[in-house]
């Protein structure tokens, strides 16, 4: 392969995340010669998806690489005249702290069972009674689209336009996430958030049906420039809302569903952030989100795609072990034995040399679940996605977002759901995570096995959804400002 590889291009991108996939299709596109490789052996980086085997090794190699450390030294022995090469990241070391665990063994049997199922429809039942096994799971592993970090759009987003403009759109698929919720007095809500959902929902007065109504126009035709006067610049979107003398309720439906973000949160950031769901009502459907089938790694994939399209050279397995500097601009990398040069090198920050950052760089940290779960949160709302809000105890921090995906988003097997937890803070949130899981679900060894006739549950009393596997994890990401030593003709990707 190093034999058969060109050594120059214009362009060299490392990693096939999302942003450094987006700008090697735009180099390739505009006629640049792009080399775009990975050290892994699938597209996607921090943006992978993966069927549950591929999930489970991906699992052992974080947890083997998290006890190795990159080292940031000059490697003199490589020398050579005024080269310098500087030793590259892990891109694995990103990821910390993951823990995992099965609550299911072989021995132990949870009800197999699809809440709503038509007769007919796909299912992971072989007969009446049957029930969960770990290995009854892991036989259907190519049915699982896992996600390391899912992405919901908004329809009338940046992301939707560019993949419309750039044509990659033909590329991908999507579903609408018909199911927007949130937990609030202990019950998960739907929120009504088109004029169609307000006046059908019951979970508001008439009158205050009109207040939110009103209130809705009045954030999508707000103008920013009266926030710049000294009476309103300090102003939190909480209390621009208050203002309105409107119920609790439909202040937090505002705040942690519709725009997502804390009760600290400045007024311009909430009205942004609701104008932005606002204007994406009615575009593909009564929702404003859309959700790739076949996981958040379509998007990558479909960039690189269109940089292949036009002349792009991929390679995975094959990664980035040094840069090469001289005279302070990157001429190239080292890629195993073989020296690669380009004009431009394009890397993920994950990845980038330690030198090339100030010492006083500040992480942004990423909390992470995954879950396994044997039903759905909101059995009264349509199948496929779901996204719930779920307030953090912090009131400066915005609420946990929990995606829940079901077979008909293509994520899992028919019978079973999986969730996605995500919330941004200055700890691990872990412990914020475990309270979730405390509200919502049911351990897996307080499950009763319930008998059924004709696919009808005998047993009435409602139950939580069962945890059959959870993984926590945090993904860092690095945000400082670049260092002397950093070439001027070297970019670095985040998120």
């Amino acid at each position: 392969m190093d034999d058969d590889l060109p050594t120059e291009y214009d362009v060299i991108v490392v990693g096939t995340g999302l942003v450094e996939s987006i700008l090697a299709a735009a180099a390739s596109r505009i006629g640049k010669k792009v080399l775009h490789i990975d050290g892994n052996s699938y597209y996607g980086q921090q943006w992978a998806t993966f069927s549950l085997d591929y999930f489970e090794q991906w699992l052992d190699k974080i947890n083997n690489n998290s006890k190795e450390v990159a080292s940031g030294d000059i490697d003199n022995e490589l020398l050579q005249s005024e080269r310098q090469y500087y030793v590259t990241n892990k891109d694995e070391l990103s990821v910390s702290n993951a823990k995992w665990k099965w609550y299911l063994s072989n021995e132990v049997e949870v009800t197999c069972q699809e809440e709503n199922a038509s007769v007919g429809s796909e299912t992971t039942k072989k007969d009446e009674g049957d029930v969960w096994t770990r290995d009854a799971i892991k036989k259907l592993t190519q049915k699982f689209n896992i996600d390391l970090s899912p992405k919901i759009l908004f329809s009338k987003g940046p992301m939707v336009e560019l993949l419309i403009r750039s044509g990659v759109s033909r590329y991908t698929e999507f579903v609408s996430v018909h199911n927007v919720l949130l937990y609030l007095n202990s019950t998960i809500e739907s929120v009504p958030y088109s004029k169609s959902d307000v006046f059908s929902t019951r979970t508001v007065s008439v009158v205050e049906k009109r207040i939110l109504m009103k209130l809705l126009q009045e954030i999508q035709n707000f103008n920013h420039d009266s926030l710049e006067n000294e009476q309103n610049k300090n102003e939190t979107f909480s209390e621009f809302l208050k203002k309105f003398q409107i119920p609790d309720n439909i202040e937090k439906y505002i705040l942690y569903s519709i725009a997502r973000v804390s009760k600290e949160s400045p007024c311009s950031e909430g009205i942004k952030a609701a104008q932005v769901f606002l204007n994406s009502l009615g575009i593909y459907s009564n929702s404003p989100f859309l959700w790739p089938l076949y996981g958040s790694s379509e998007l990558v994939q479909a960039f690189c795609r269109l940089c292949a399209v036009y002349g792009g050279i991929y390679c995975l397995n094959r990664g980035a072990e040094k840069i090469i500097v001289e005279s302070n601009k990157c001429i190239g990398i080292l890629s195993g034995s073989k020296e690669l040069f380009a004009e431009h090198v394009v890397m993920s920050s994950s990845q980038t040399p330690m030198e090339f950052y100030l010492a006083s760089n500040s992480t942004e940290i990423i909390s992470r679940g995954i879950l396994i779960t044997d039903k759905t949160l909101y059995s009264s709302g349509k199948r496929g996605a779901s996204m719930l809000q779920f307030p953090s105890e912090d009131t400066t921090l915005p609420p946990i977002t929990i995606i829940e995906l079901d077979n008909s988003a293509l994520a899992c097997p028919a019978g079973l759901c999986l969730v996605h937890l995500i919330k941004k803070g200055p700890d691990d949130g872990f412990k914020e995570f475990d309270k979730v899981l405390k509200e919502l679900f049911e351990p897996c060894e307080s499950q009763k096995p319930m008998l059924t006739k004709n696919h009808e549950e005998l047993d009435v009393e409602p139950r939580k959804p069962c945890v059959l596997f959870k993984l926590y994890f945090n993904i860092s990401q690095i945000s400082s400002e670049p260092s002397e030593m950093k070439p001027t003709n070297f970019y670095t990707c985040t998120g």
